[in-house]
């Protein structure tokens, strides 16, 4: 499975000048991009190249702060070994003023590059030791840096699991390595996100441009994730003492299908009743919105019996599972509101959050 080009990098004096309140700490004024990371690790087609790569940036933090968004480039002078992050300092955006002010030598930011052949956006969470107390502490621990090694290479695995163990010190849903997550569903690849969601969610991320290679790789990240996620379900119900009688993986060889599995006896509910589950699945947290297809909507409200498996965290290495019911009742209210739609109007699918629903199984996966 694809994953993100993710690192993280100990702020020196020189990368912090990139902010204005920090101007004066060196003449540089750019965020270093170490070239044994950002070059030979993540993008070696610029090897030997002086191009300016224009990126569109979108900076979180610190302490959770909401996204602010600009346009900076990538670039490396002749003599330069590193690539540098470059162009106007960072002022603080309208009406957040002295918000980089606590920057800190020893801060970090975790950068998440878009772009197979060269950068086209970056997401860049800021983590202050006085903003963000327990995630700053979460990676100190995790990573050993130096004045020569001030830039690592991160797995969206570890990021995952540094947000499982750092998730209580933010609100709900507002953690800021939220975004530093790929787009895991075919919907959010092709028409974004459109719930107004609190910082960190995908929502805030920038659209840029991409290439048709480009929308295929995510396309089939998506469709990887969304298979995995079903095997996953498979593997927890055999472990959860189904056995082959009890039920059928319908999506399996009917992809068109409302539901993904057919469950005849439910047997995490006390009365084993017959069910329907639709599994949808996310690399990113519990909170990121799921996607129900009018199809969906239109089978949910005639049977009480839906549920849908929410498999969130995949990306980390315990990736978990909330069983959600109550979801016909909903489907109902949303199919009602449809009727005020304009004559010639149709919707495919609609974006729900997640929590709406009342959850009636909660645990961990293997």
């Amino acid at each position: 499975m694809s994953s993100a080009k993710i690192a993280i990098k100990s702020l020196t004096a020189s990368d912090l000048s990139f902010f204005k309140a920090h101007v004066k700490l060196s003449k540089q004024k750019a965020i270093n991009l170490n070239s044994d990371i950002f070059i030979e690790r993540f993008y070696p087609g610029l090897k030997g190249t002086f191009d300016q790569v224009p990126i569109a940036l979108t900076v979180m933090g610190p302490g959770g702060k909401a996204a602010h968004r600009l346009m900076r480039k990538a670039l490396r002078t002749k003599g330069a070994k590193n690539w540098r992050l470059n162009g106007e300092v960072i002022h603080d955006p309208d009406g957040e003023p002295e918000r980089y002010d606590g920057l800190a030598e020893g801060d970090f930011a975790v950068i998440s590059f878009e772009g197979n052949e060269r950068p086209r956006s970056a997401s860049l969470v800021l983590v202050s030791v006085t903003s963000d107390s327990r995630l700053h502490t979460a990676l100190a621990n995790a990573f050993d840096f130096s004045s020569q090694n001030s830039m690592r290479s991160v797995q969206e695995a570890t990021i995952a699991d540094l947000r499982a163990t750092t998730v209580n010190a933010y609100a709900i849903g507002e953690h800021p390595f939220d975004a530093l997550f790929i787009q895991d569903t075919v919907e959010d690849i092709l028409f974004g996100s459109t719930i107004a969601a609190p910082t960190g969610a995908m929502s805030s991320r920038r659209s840029v441009a991409m290439t048709a290679q480009e929308l295929r790789d995510q396309l089939l990240v998506a469709e990887e994730t969304g298979q995995l996620g079903e095997e996953l379900f498979e593997v927890w119900l055999t472990n959860t003492g189904h056995d082959e009688s009890d039920f059928e993986w319908v999506s399996a060889t009917h992809a068109r299908s409302a539901f993904d599995y057919d469950i005849l006896a439910a047997r995490w509910l006390g009365d084993a009743p017959h069910v329907f589950v639709d599994v949808k699945t996310t690399r990113g947290s519990f909170e990121r919105p799921l996607h129900m297809s009018i199809a969906e909507l239109r089978f949910a409200a005639a049977t009480p019996g839906y549920r849908i498996a929410r498999i969130y965290d995949v990306a980390g290495s315990k990736p978990r599972l909330k069983i959600l019911r109550d979801i016909s009742a909903f489907a109902q209210q949303i199919l009602a509101s449809l009727v005020s739609l304009p004559a010639n109007v149709t919707i495919d699918s609609v974006q729900i959050k997640p929590d709406v629903f009342t959850s009636e199984y909660d645990g961990a996966l293997g």
